[in-house]
């Protein structure tokens, strides 16, 4: 036992005895080697009140309290916690307590008394703008929209102009298929960071619908891989109303995008920016074409893979043996920002649990992951000999569109490569998180933007891969004995 571990024992054991002098000074000991140790604090704290020395509590409760402030700061989620839920005990509760205890829960992912304690906060001062938006964020993370869009609207009304408050009502109203006031919340993105990662002149003008007829157009992604695959399909609509259409990707979409209908020139970002009249990031072209549930363009495929590079992939994949030919992907590309590492950490499944579908007959499973941490996951499972790895082959997106026109299906987490399969008409199955991207709408299997060929694999509870997993394995067992592969 440590003498930091000693002294603290001591103080309680003194304190059960009833001794509560000794208890406070056995604790005054702990404190000078970790003036952070949130049991010691509240030991002293508890000790005092025995003591009737009212007074000096506040001081010691307060420094539980900025210990947890600063076990926070530090990133240590668990010891900030405990100095909180320690204040709460001291029946010392507060708005910013409950608040802190909230948003601790939430990034570790207890999210049911994570709202408890944010409804706490919300009831004890009701005029609280940040209790207020961070109980709408939780709820949408709850997958309970409408809960969410009140409390969204509940913050607006204490502030209007606040940008989370608005902004963040876009993800349940896309998520619910109310299309026009989620693109209308999206747009609220401009109003926080406007976007100039492509030409220090893009003050000139932003598209909103103006005539476009013998005008030039740069349509620009601004988000992930993904999100500029799902959506470069708009530009040949903005092409019919006579604009000629620059598509701006990342470097990697490139090769691949080249060649999409409605896009007159595709370059990459970084690259100089041609002569234009007009801009629009892809993501906002929704709203000014005014697209609905119903309306989406979703003619597959609208991407197709080189043919070299398909008659490449067939030299290496050589003559099919039979079997139907899968291929799996299990996480997604962590980008910076707490909120997206934990987002992808939810999304993404561990090799090890997708390794339960491996022992079906009649399949060859081939790894379409790219990322040096889940590729070692590979590496080092025990099962890697049943996962054929071609993937050191995948220069950009075009590889990685080439080798999916040998397969039968590709079942993935959602990052950008479902997207890839479903533009170019290819099966493919999404194991889904619980707190579902909106783009995946609720309670659905399928999806409008890729009707026919996505197949939607939703957790049932938060952290669930498991029954996703067991209702893959049971899917695709059926395929594999009833499905024959597709011709070379």
């Amino acid at each position: 036992m440590s003498q930091l571990d000693h002294f603290t024992q001591s103080g309680i054991t003194a304190a059960n005895q009833g001794n509560h002098q000794q208890a406070f000074d056995w604790f005054q000991q702990a404190l000078q080697l970790d003036p952070r140790h949130s049991d010691a604090l509240y030991g002293c704290c508890v000790a005092l009140r025995a003591l009737g020395r009212h007074g000096p509590v506040l001081g010691y409760a307060n420094r539980l309290f900025q210990a947890g402030f600063a076990y926070t700061q530090d990133s240590q989620p668990q010891a900030a916690l405990a100095c909180f839920e320690k204040v709460i005990a001291l029946k010392l509760e507060s708005t910013q307590v409950y608040l802190n205890c909230g948003l601790l829960l939430r990034t570790l992912e207890r999210h049911d008394e994570a709202l408890a304690c944010l409804e706490k906060a919300c009831a004890m001062t009701p005029d609280d703008l940040n209790a207020a938006r961070v109980r709408a964020l939780l709820l949408q993370e709850l997958t309970r929209h409408r809960e969410a869009l009140a409390a969204y609207q509940h913050a607006v009304d204490l502030e209007p102009d606040n940008f989370a408050a608005n902004f963040n009502q876009y993800a349940s109203y896309l998520a619910l298929g109310e299309f026009e006031a989620g693109w209308e919340k999206f747009d609220w993105r401009w109003r926080n960071t406007p976007n100039r990662q492509l030409s220090p002149d893009f003050a000139k003008q932003f598209w909103i619908g103006q005539a476009l007829t013998g005008k030039t157009i740069v349509l620009y992604a601004e988000h992930g891989q993904g999100d500029a695959i799902q959506f470069c399909r708009l530009a040949h609509a903005v092409a019919e109303r006579g604009a000629t259409v620059v598509l701006a990707v990342h470097p990697s979409l490139k090769t691949l995008l080249t060649g999409l209908p409605g896009a007159h020139q595709v370059i990459g970002q970084g690259e100089t920016m041609p002569p234009y009249d007009y801009h629009c990031p892809l993501m906002s072209v929704p709203r000014v074409l005014g697209i609905t549930l119903d309306t989406i363009p979703a003619n597959l495929p609208y991407l197709h893979a080189d043919p070299l590079k398909v008659q490449h992939w067939a030299r290496q994949l050589g003559p099919r043996t039979g079997k139907l030919r899968v291929g799996l992907t299990w996480a997604g590309e962590a980008r910076l920002g707490s909120d997206e590492v934990a987002m992808n950490r939810r999304r993404s499944i561990g090799f090890a649990q997708l390794a339960a579908l491996l022992d079906l007959p009649g399949i060859e499973f081939y790894s379409v992951q790219k990322g040096g941490a889940a590729q070692n996951e590979l590496t080092r499972s025990p099962q890697r000999h049943r996962v054929i790895d071609l993937s050191a082959g995948f220069n950009d997106f075009s590889d990685t569109a080439a080798l999916l026109e040998h397969l039968d299906l590709l079942i993935s987490v959602d990052t950008a490569v479902v997207h890839l399969a479903g533009a170019l008409g290819k099966p493919v199955w999404l194991l889904n998180r619980f707190d579902t991207c909106w783009r995946w709408l609720l309670e659905r299997s399928d999806t409008p933007w890729y009707p026919g060929v996505m197949r939607i694999f939703r957790q049932p509870t938060a952290g669930d891969w498991d029954s996703v997993v067991k209702d893959v394995r049971q899917a695709l067992a059926a395929l594999s004995a009833t499905q024959p592969p597709s011709p070379v």
